[in-house]
């Protein structure tokens, strides 16, 4: 008895240890920024889905903003740089960007296991990210985007019509902004109508739920992946 008492007290002081080994991570170095909560770092409705993402950032964004141009946050259990300053932002973004390009989430997604998001651009890095950029911008251009200002009207104007229906019943703006989104996206780039205003269970609309649905599966293997980012690649 006493030495299952012992090795249990032993695993969850070693769990812990592991869990809060970060914590002061940023304190040691003179970063400010908030104290991190165990298990779920500085952004819990990740996990709890009790509020929006966003709004979190912009709690942590409204305390700390007048502190330095930067600040030290943690994403679950690994510590992160958050920018807070609008010029600092600019350099990352534009100037220094040759620093900054890759992303975390680019090792954790497998190619030969899911080739088509595997080769997404937002997942790729170095000079594969490269190549795959210098491939999409020419459809940026400002001549391009002038083009598909009548896609986006148009789309707009049916925005305008499902909203006048429906004038005598509550409308979920959610779902409306993402009939939009739906709509100009179908229009502009595969040129065809998405329907997601005058069907009740458009085909593209219903694909791009399901893509976008909060999904246990996904929220695990990302939680999983913060404690332990060893794991990515298996």
């Amino acid at each position: 008895m006493f030495l299952t008492v012992t090795l249990v007290v032993s695993a969850v002081t070693l769990i812990y240890v592991y869990l809060s080994w970060y914590n002061n991570y940023w304190r040691k170095r003179g970063v400010p920024g908030p104290a991190p909560r165990l298990l779920l770092g500085n952004f819990p409705s990740f996990i709890l889905r009790h509020r929006s993402f966003v709004e979190e950032i912009e709690e942590i964004y409204n305390k700390f903003r007048t502190r330095g141009n930067f600040i030290g946050v943690f994403n679950g259990r690994q510590p992160t740089i958050m920018v807070l300053n609008p010029s600092m932002v600019k350099d990352v973004l534009i100037k220094d960007f040759k620093n900054f390009q890759d992303n975390e989430f680019a090792d954790s997604i497998n190619k030969e296991s899911d080739p088509i998001f595997g080769r997404n651009p937002f997942m790729l890095k170095g000079e594969e990210w490269k190549q795959k950029r210098a491939e999409v911008t020419p459809a940026f251009t400002t001549s391009r985007m002038k083009s598909l200002f009548p896609l986006i009207e148009d789309v707009a104007l049916r925005a305008d019509k499902f909203i006048n229906d429906n004038k005598n019943q509550p409308i979920e703006t959610r779902e409306l902004c993402a009939k939009y989104t739906t709509d100009v996206v179908s229009s502009c780039i595969f040129a065809a109508d998405a329907q997601s205003f005058t069907s009740d269970k458009a085909e593209i609309r219903e694909m791009g739920r399901k893509l976008m649905e909060p999904n246990f599966q996904v929220v695990l293997m990302f939680l999983v992946l913060g404690f332990v980012p060893a794991l990515k690649k298996l």
